[in-house]
């Protein structure tokens, strides 16, 4: 199964918006991750702006890293 790491907060106004195109995804494990309660994962991966969707490889390493907001098409296109 595919893995998407999702990096937001709850007062960022891009990520009400990119959250819940993301959990829509079918067939995708999503990781939510709160960059507040999370601080030194998000920067121990370079996270500096959000919202972050990381794509993840099978073996955990990053496939590829989209910033800011993002059409459920632009999102959908990196799972194929």
């Amino acid at each position: 199964m595919k893995k998407i790491e999702y990096f937001g907060a709850k007062w960022c106004e891009s990520c009400k918006t990119v959250l819940p195109i993301v959990e829509s995804l079918e067939n995708v494990e999503v990781e939510i991750i709160d960059v507040e309660k999370e601080t030194d994962r998000a920067i121990s991966l370079g996270i500096r702006n959000i919202p972050v969707l990381r794509f993840l490889n099978k073996d955990g390493s990053e496939k590829h890293r989209l910033v800011g907001n993002r059409t459920k098409e632009e999102i959908a296109s990196y799972l194929e």
